[in-house]
């Protein structure tokens, strides 16, 4: 059993987000819990906060701390609060990042790179995907992260670095608004939950842009896929202005970030989507967790 004075997690209407939290409460010593809700989702994750809410009332604090996931400014001001009130210095914390949105992901682990303590994450499977026709709809403008935009030069071709899952309507906005020179799908290896149909064939019949190129990734290998990512970043650092984007399992955002700290130049962007499939994914796997340190 861990010792984290801290558990920040983000509710959902997903079944794995209050069966994850109640596993964590369960197996960690856990003083404080932070539950993040997005704004634009409130009505459909009310029963999962409310839930959370009573797993964790016997803890020293447990907070709901509101993001919009449509204003970027305004959750950036709130984080940037929450990371200042709180006594972090050498401390130990933990972030279930099954639930939450990358933007969310990406700005926590900003924030927590700030302080001198001791930043672990923990990944929960679903235990199934449905098969259904849509995952996302409607979504909005990419958003390039705060802090982690990436370097873009006038007098060079753009290259999205796409970590791709089972989601195609947001792979096509990016593909759409960027129109880059080339785009490297970043494609999880294996069979698991029909992958090769859902995923790989998916896109192969949904994107019709030409200049595309696809390697394997294996987010739940050790590394989540940083030495693949960061192999495709070496290699067009100097000729591209290099934009990266997660779509796929959770742990690879992760890494993305990894790769944009070791490289600034390479972005991280974000695409919101404001509806998402009720039935995307269901139960939860405890055979398969995926945690490391930051």
């Amino acid at each position: 059993m861990n010792n984290y004075e801290y558990l920040f997690s983000c509710t959902s209407w997903e079944q794995r987000f209050s069966f994850g939290l109640e596993h964590i409460l369960t197996h960690e010593q856990v003083s404080n819990v932070k539950i993040f809700e997005v704004l634009e989702f409130q009505d459909q994750t009310k029963t999962s906060t409310e839930k959370a809410l009573y797993l964790s009332q016997s803890k020293t604090t447990n907070e709901v701390v509101s993001v919009s996931m449509l204003d970027d400014t305004k959750s950036w001001k709130t984080l940037e609060k929450l990371f200042t009130d709180i006594d972090l210095d050498s401390k130990k914390v933990l972030i279930d990042i099954s639930t939450m949105p990358r933007f969310l992901i990406w700005f926590t682990l900003h924030f927590l790179s700030l302080k001198n303590c001791e930043a672990h994450y923990i990944y929960f499977s679903p235990e199934s995907y449905d098969d259904c026709d849509w995952l996302s709809g409607e979504p909005k403008e990419p958003r390039l992260i705060f802090k982690h935009s990436g370097l873009h030069l006038p007098d060079k071709n753009t290259l999205l670095i796409l970590q791709t899952g089972f989601d195609t309507e947001r792979v096509s906005q990016l593909l759409n608004i960027y129109e880059p020179s080339l785009a490297l799908l970043a494609v999880q290896t294996g069979t698991q939950y029909n992958n090769f149909e859902k995923n790989i064939n998916r896109h192969k019949e949904a994107l019709s842009f030409q200049d595309i190129e696809t390697f394997e990734i294996d987010s739940f290998s050790p590394d989540h896929g940083l030495n693949k990512l960061q192999e495709k970043v070496e290699i067009y650092k100097d000729t591209h202005n290099i934009i990266m984007a997660s779509f796929g399992p959770k742990p690879t955002a992760i890494a993305m970030f990894k790769a944009n700290i070791s490289t600034p130049e390479a972005a991280l962007i974000y695409v919101p989507a404001i509806e998402y499939n009720p039935n995307y994914s269901t139960g939860i796997r405890f055979d398969n967790i995926q945690r490391g340190v930051i």
